[in-house]
This record gives C-alpha cells, sequence and structure tokens, in this order.
C-alpha cells in the first residue's frame, strides 16, 4: 500500500511536470524554430515515458540492487567576468581544458549565459573525483590559469559517495527548478542558434541513466540552489548534429 501511494504520488509529479515543461516549449515555439527536433507531441510522450519507467524502476527495484556507492565528484563553477567570453569562445575553451586534463576525463558540463543577474557566460562542471588524483584547490589553480580568470572566479566543490550526483547530473541537462525556467528556455534558444551542444558528456557520464540508478540523492546542500526534486531524467534537446562544438 505504501509502494503504490509513492508511486501514485510520483506519477502525478512526472505527468504534471512533463506537461509544464512542454507547454513552456510550445509558447517559446521551441519546435516550430528548430524543426529537426521533431514532433512535439511525440516528443512529449517519450520524455513522459522515459521519465516514469525511470521513476517506476526506482521505487520498486529491490534494495539490494540500489542499495551501492555512487561516485563521488567534484561541482565546479567557472564563473569568467561579464564581457570577457562569448558562449562559443568558453564552449571551445572548455572542450579543449577538459581533454588537456587526466583528472578531468570523466566530465559533465553545460554552458550558460542568462541569470537572474543577468547575461553572463559560465560554465557548469561535474567531474569524477578521486582524492588521489588531484585536490580542489589544486584544481583552482590550474582552471584559474587555463581561463585566464582569478581564483575567485572558480569555484569547486566536493561530494563524496554520490550526494547530490543525480541532481547535479540534472542540473547541467537544464532540469531545474520553475524559478529558473525562462533563464533555461533562454539558454535552449541561444544554443541552438549558435550551434552549440546543451550539454557535453564524457567517460563515465556518457552513460548518464546509469548514474541515476540508486534512488533521490541523500543530501541537499542550500546553497547549490538545485531542484530539490528533478525527476524528468530523459529530454528532447539532446539529440542535435553537426554543432561547432562536436
Amino acid at each position: 500500500m505504501i509502494e503504490n501511494t509513492v508511486w501514485m504520488n510520483s506519477k502525478n509529479r512526472i505527468i504534471r511536470d512533463n506537461e509544464q515543461l512542454f507547454n513552456n516549449l510550445r509558447e517559446i515555439g521551441l519546435f516550430d524554430k528548430y524543426p529537426d527536433l521533431g514532433d512535439i507531441n511525440e516528443a512529449e510522450q517519450s520524455s513522459l515515458m522515459a521519465s516514469l519507467n525511470t521513476s517506476h524502476k526506482r521505487i520498486f527495484k529491490p534494495l539490494e540492487e540500489t542499495d551501492t556507492i555512487m561516485p563521488s565528484h567534484l561541482w565546479i563553477g567557472i564563473n569568467p567576468p561579464p564581457g570577457q567570453y562569448t558562449m562559443v569562445k568558453l564552449c571551445q575553451m572548455t572542450i579543449g581544458i577538459v581533454k588537456k586534463y587526466k583528472w578531468a576525463e570523466d566530465n559533465a558540463w553545460c554552458v550558460e549565459a542568462h541569470t537572474a543577474g543577468g547575461y553572463r557566460p559560465h560554465i557548469h562542471l561535474m567531474v569524477s573525483y578521486n582524492r588521489n588524483k588531484v585536490r580542489p584547490n589544486r584544481v583552482i589553480q590550474m582552471l584559474s590559469t587555463s581561463y585566464k580568470v582569478e581564483k575567485h572566479s572558480i569555484q569547486c566543490k566536493t561530494y563524496l559517495n554520490g550526494n547530490l550526483h543525480g541532481e547535479h547530473m540534472d542540473y547541467i541537462m537544464g532540469l531545474k527548478s520553475d524559478e529558473k525556467k525562462d533563464d533555461v528556455l533562454s539558454d535552449i534558444s541561444e544554443r541552438n542558434s549558435l550551434k552549440i551542444q546543451n550539454y557535453y558528456l564524457n567517460g563515465i557520464y556518457k552513460d548518464a541513466d546509469s548514474l541515476h540508478k540508486g534512488g533521490e540523492n541523500v543530501y541537499q546542500d542550500s546553497q547549490d540552489h538545485l531542484s530539490e526534486s528533478a525527476t524528468i531524467r530523459e529530454t528532447i534537446w539532446c539529440s542535435q548534429e553537426n554543432t561547432i562544438c562536436s
């Protein structure tokens, strides 16, 4: 009975969130502007089914299959002063930088620009963390040099044993709280116009779905301002091709 109640609550929330997401996409006419995205009704149904399937597996999968230790990771923000880089330049630099450093070979990241405080191109970067490879202070120093910014423009936090692992992956994929939806949609529109991918996955993060196995996160850092229950695990904007940053 308890499992059924949990499932119904989760199902209703997923349906509501999915409907709201695609209503927003209809309002801005994203599928009309970019026909390669396909039919919006089919995309809406596909996104809904993927989200429901993922949530159902989480609730009903046996405990021994989900009670595993998730990877530790670094959550890194690269915040150049406004005007220093364009989205395209920052994207191109990041592609080269994550290839340059061995400690960054397992990475997931995105470039964004639209924020509540104004237009400011910046990077959210998630890197698999092994304390024997690199220390956060060293990461800040190397990235500060690579991006030609002051150290205070680089933020680096450590999350151990899967804490906020799924939340940070969702954040990179654009699955954020409702108050950020306008900025998310603006970033999607601009990235499409610039032929930039909405997010990049390398190494262990290529199989993004597998990283969401293991249930909900057990820790929420209020300073990250993330959605507390991002549930849509598959979206329609990761399929664009022929990008300048591929």
